[in-house]
C-alpha cells in the first residue's frame, strides 16, 4: 500500500511539471469600415490614407492594416478594412485621421475586443499643402532659377506647383505650372528677364487649398556701362541697342546693309534676335568675304560673298535678306532665272540653297534666314545628259534542279536576266523542253538590274528531257520508282480475359490477344503482359505477312481484389474474389493413425452381401411356400 501511495505522489508531480507553459493568445482587432469626405472635396481621391489610434495609456496598436488605403471614397468595402488591435484595455477610446489629420467620426469609437465590422463614416476639413520660397540661383544679367521646397501635400495626395514673379509684390507673371506627387524642391528658370532690376517671387501650391511662400527678391547683374561716346563703327555694322530691348525683341524696324549695299537685312519690329549666348543683340555687320567657301562643283558664286554677324545669331520668325547681282557677272551657260541664295554650313562643310525669289527686272535675290553664317549668290552651270541607252538583257546561270526525279515530281529550272543597258525594259523568257515550249514569262528589269526568273515542271514518263532557255541548254532525268516490298508492321487487338469477370484464389485466368502481321513480309514480334503496370510476361511469335495468330498466357492470383491487365495498348481486368464470410474451405484430412480402413472396409461389404443374401432368402423362399 506504501508503495501505491508513492507512485501516485511520483505520477501527479511528473504531470505538473510536464504541463506545457502556453504563450498569451493575442486579442482579436476590432474592425472599420466607412465613407470618407473631405470638405469642399467632391470626391475623396483613391490612395488616401485611413489610420486610427488610442490613447498613449491605453495601450499600443499594431500596424497590421493600419492605415489602409481608400477606394471610390470609401475604406473597407472595396478594400481591405481598418483593423485596431493589439495589447489595448477594452473600452480605450479610439481616433481616426484621414492622411495624417484628425478626421470626426459619425459616432464616437472604443475598443472592443473582436468587435466590428463597425461603419464609420469620417470627414476631415481639407488642408491646403505646405511649401517654402527658397532662395534664386544661376542669377544673370537676363536670367533666374527660382526655387522651393514643397513639405507636404495636406489631405490631397499631389499637388500643382509654380512661382509668381514681377517687379513689384502684385507679382503679374506666372511660371508654368507642374504637378507634383512627391515632396520637396522643384524650380522654374526665367529667361529675357531686364539687367539690373530687383524682382520680387513667391512658390505656389494648389492640392486641397493653395499655400503661398513667402516674398523673396533677385536683383539681376547690371550690363557694363556704356562709353561716353560711342566709337565710330566699322563700315557695314550697324548699332541696333537702342532698337531692341533686354529680352531680345525688336522694337521698331531694323535695316542694316553691307558697306557696296549689295547685301541688305530688313527685321520687322517684333522680331526676337538673340546671340548664340541667347543675349540680346547689341550690333548687326555685314562684311565683304575677301576669299569665301569653295562653291559647289559645277556651279559659281555670283559677286562677292558676305559674313553676317554675330555668327550664331538666331532670329524668330526668320528676317529678310537681299542680294544684288550684276548679270555680267553670271558665268556663260548659267541661267538668271535659276540663281539661289544660300548660306555656308561648318558644320558639314558644304553650301545649302534657300528656297528665294530671283526678279530678273531689278536683278535681285531675296530669302527668307533665320540664323547668321556666311551667305552668296550661287549659280550652277546645267550638266548636259546624254539619253541613257536602251534595254539589253543577258541570261545567264541556267539551274536545274534536281537532276533525277521520279515520275510527276517538280523540277525547277531557273536563269538569270540581267540588263546591261541604259534604261528599264520588259524580256520574254522562254523555256523548251525537248525544243516544244513549255512555259513563258515577261519580266521587267531596271537599268543595270538583274533578276532570277524561275519555272517549275513536272514529268511523268521515264525518260531523259533537254531542256533550252534563251540560248541556254540543260537537263534532267524521270527515272521509274522501285517500289521496295514493306516491312513487317504489327498490330495486337482482340484482348480476351477468362474467366471474364471473378476467379477463386488460386483459379488460373487465361488473357489471349491476336497478333497480326499488316506489312509486307514476315516477321517476329514480342508480346508483353502487364499486370497492374508490371510486367509479367512476354512471349515472341514470328508471323508471316499478311496473317495473324493468337498469343496466350495463364496466372493465378491467391489475393483477392481487380487486377488491371494490359497487352501493348490493350487494356482489361479480372477480380479474384474471397470465399463469403462463414463458409470454410474444405480440406482434406488424413484418417487417424492406426485405423485400416480397407480392412473395415471389406468387412462391412462381405456384411452387407450376406445381409443381402439372408433377405433374399426370407423372402422368395417364403413366396415359394
Amino acid at each position: 500500500m506504501k508503495k501505491l501511495v508513492t507512485f501516485i505522489v511520483l505520477a501527479l508531480l511528473l504531470t505538473f511539471w510536464a504541463t506545457p507553459v502556453y504563450a498569451a493568445v493575442p486579442a482579436l482587432p476590432h474592425a472599420f469600415y466607412g465613407n470618407v469626405t473631405i470638405t469642399g472635396i467632391t470626391t475623396t481621391p483613391d490612395g488616401s490614407q485611413i489610420s486610427a489610434t488610442v490613447d498613449v495609456d491605453s495601450g499600443e496598436i499594431v500596424a497590421t492594416q493600419n492605415p489602409v488605403a481608400t477606394v471610390g471614397g470609401s475604406y473597407g468595402f472595396n478594400s481591405p478594412k481598418l483593423l485596431v488591435q493589439g495589447d489595448i484595455t477594452p473600452g480605450a477610446n479610439i481616433t481616426f485621421y484621414v492622411n495624417g489629420y484628425e478626421a470626426t467620426p459619425s459616432q464616437a469609437a472604443t475598443y472592443e475586443v473582436g468587435g466590428g465590422p463597425t461603419l464609420q463614416d469620417l470627414t476631415v476639413a481639407a488642408v491646403a499643402p505646405s511649401l517654402v520660397t527658397s532662395s534664386a540661383t544661376s542669377v544673370t544679367t537676363s536670367r533666374a532659377t527660382l526655387r522651393g521646397s514643397l513639405d507636404n501635400f495636406g489631405t490631397a495626395l499631389s499637388a500643382d506647383v509654380s512661382f509668381e514673379w514681377g517687379t513689384t509684390t502684385a507679382y503679374g507673371n506666372t511660371t508654368a505650372v507642374v504637378s507634383v506627387g512627391l515632396t520637396g524642391d522643384f524650380s522654374a528658370t526665367l529667361t529675357g528677364l531686364s539687367s539690373n532690376t530687383t524682382y520680387h517671387f513667391r512658390a505656389v501650391a494648389v492640392g486641397h487649398g493653395t499655400d503661398y511662400g513667402a516674398d523673396r527678391t533677385f536683383t539681376t547683374a547690371a550690363r557694363p556701362p556704356s562709353p561716353a561716346a560711342p566709337p565710330v563703327l566699322p563700315a557695314g555694322t550697324t548699332d541696333v541697342r537702342g532698337m531692341i530691348t533686354t529680352t531680345g525683341v525688336f522694337s521698331e524696324s531694323v535695316t542694316a546693309a553691307s558697306e557696296d549695299e549689295l547685301c541688305t537685312l530688313d527685321i520687322p519690329e517684333g522680331t526676337v534676335g538673340l546671340t548664340e549666348e541667347l543675349e540680346p543683340i547689341d550690333e548687326i555687320t555685314v562684311v565683304e568675304m575677301d576669299e569665301p567657301p569653295p562653291p559647289p562643283e559645277d556651279a559659281h558664286v555670283v559677286g562677292l560673298a558676305y559674313d553676317l554677324g554675330p555668327s550664331g545669331a538666331t532670329f524668330e520668325p526668320a528676317i529678310t535678306l537681299t542680294f544684288s547681282y550684276d548679270p555680267a557677272d553670271i558665268p556663260e551657260g548659267v541661267a538668271e532665272s535659276d540663281l539661289v541664295l544660300a548660306y555656308y554650313d561648318e558644320a558639314t562643310g558644304k553650301w545649302v540653297e534657300l528656297d528665294g525669289v530671283v526678279d530678273t527686272e531689278n536683278n535681285t535675290i531675296t530669302a527668307s534666314v533665320p540664323h547668321f553664317t556666311t551667305f552668296a549668290v550661287i549659280g550652277r552651270v546645267p550638266v548636259v545628259v546624254a539619253p541613257p541607252a536602251p534595254a539589253a538583257f543577258t541570261t545567264s546561270s541556267l539551274g536545274v534542279s534536281p537532276s533525277e526525279v521520279a515520275p510527276g515530281e517538280e523540277v525547277n529550272i531557273s536563269v538569270l536576266v540581267a540588263n546591261i543597258g541604259g534604261e528599264s525594259g520588259s524580256y520574254s523568257v522562254v523555256l523548251k523542253v525537248n525544243d516544244v515550249k513549255e512555259q513563258e514569262k515577261l519580266v521587267t528589269i531596271t537599268a543595270g538590274g538583274s533578276r532570277s526568273v524561275s519555272f517549275t515542271v513536272t514529268k511523268e514518263e521515264a525518260d531523259s528531257y533537254a531542256v533550252t532557255v534563251a540560248g541556254l541548254s540543260g537537263s534532267f532525268t524521270v527515272v521509274p520508282v522501285v517500289v521496295p516490298p514493306e516491312l513487317a508492321a504489327f498490330s495486337v487487338s482482340y484482348l480476351s480475359v477468362s474467366p471474364r469477370l471473378e476467379v477463386e484464389p488460386g483459379e488460373s485466368v487465361a488473357i489471349t490477344v491476336l497478333v497480326a502481321n499488316t506489312g509486307g513480309e514476315s516477321g517476329s514480334y514480342t508480346v508483353v503482359l502487364k499486370i497492374d503496370g508490371v510486367k509479367e510476361a512476354e512471349e515472341t511469335v514470328t508471323v508471316a505477312a499478311g496473317e495473324s495468330q493468337d498469343v496466350s498466357f495463364s496466372l493465378t492470383r491467391d489475393e483477392p481484389g481487380t487486377y488491371s491487365v494490359a497487352v501493348d495498348g490493350l487494356s482489361g481486368s479480372f477480380t479474384v474474389v474471397a470465399p463469403p464470410e462463414g463458409e470454410e474451405e474444405e480440406v482434406p484430412t488424413e484418417p487417424e493413425p492406426g485405423i485400416n480402413w480397407p480392412l473395415y472396409g471389406g468387412i462391412i461389404g462381405a456384411a452387407v452381401i450376406v445381409a443381402g443374401l439372408l433377405i433374399y432368402v426370407f423372402v422368395f423362399r417364403r413366396r415359394e411356400y
